[in-house]
């Protein structure tokens, strides 16, 4: 088992112009694993079938949520932490932070020691095959987003790395300028958030 690679060019960055021309590895071979495919793997390796498996890790996330939501974090022995931070609508007086104003910003994982250490000693293979990828400056990449939501109700961070070929930092970035441009919206979800056009974009 490795994790496959190949190399891409540094999107131009007015802020960093050193970073032009320069390459940056990125996983080119990966795959969703459902969590049917790990109850599977699990039923392999113990005395669950993979409908017990199943059961197990369901009870365990819906129990998860619980106590986050209950603003406890979750030490999880031989793997890492999972807390939740929180975000609100700008105040200066603190009799205007109301409840309503303050929501959950994002959950956050902390891998322990060992974990990251087990990271560490992945065999990494660079692939033979160069993605076809073609290259985008910021302003096609916008127009990319733009598009993108004109044949689709909403788009993430997620969605831009792929059709733009780019990395997560430069997607968030594109959508936080078309955000203040006024061109989208943002919707903010547990663990995440959805980007709309904006219902009155600027002119």
């Amino acid at each position: 088992m490795a994790i496959k690679y190949h190399y891409f060019k540094n999107p131009v960055d007015g802020d960093h112009p050193e970073q032009e021309g320069k390459l940056h590895p990125r996983i080119v071979s990966s795959k969703k694993i459902t969590l049917d495919q790990l109850c599977h793997k699990l039923s392999l390796g113990s005395s669950f079938n993979a409908a017990q498996a199943s059961g197990v890790l369901k009870a365990f996330s819906k129990v998860m949520i619980e106590e986050l939501t209950n603003g406890n974090y979750i030490h999880w022995d031989g793997f890492g932490v999972f807390s939740v931070s929180l975000e609100a609508d700008p105040v200066t007086d603190p009799k205007e932070m109301f409840p309503s104003r303050v929501r959950i910003k994002r959950l956050h994982f902390r891998p322990f020691k060992n974990v990251k250490l087990d990271l560490a000693e992945a065999k990494m293979i660079r692939s033979d095959l160069h993605p076809s990828l073609p290259y985008f400056t910021k302003e096609e990449r916008k127009e990319n987003i733009l598009n993108y939501l004109a044949m689709h109700e909403t788009v993430q961070s997620v969605n831009c790395i792929k059709f733009n070929g780019c990395s997560r930092t430069t997607a968030g970035r594109d959508l936080k300028e078309l955000q203040q441009e006024g061109l989208i919206q943002r919707i903010a979800l547990y663990g995440g958030c959805l980007y709309t056009l904006a219902e009155n974009p600027n002119p």
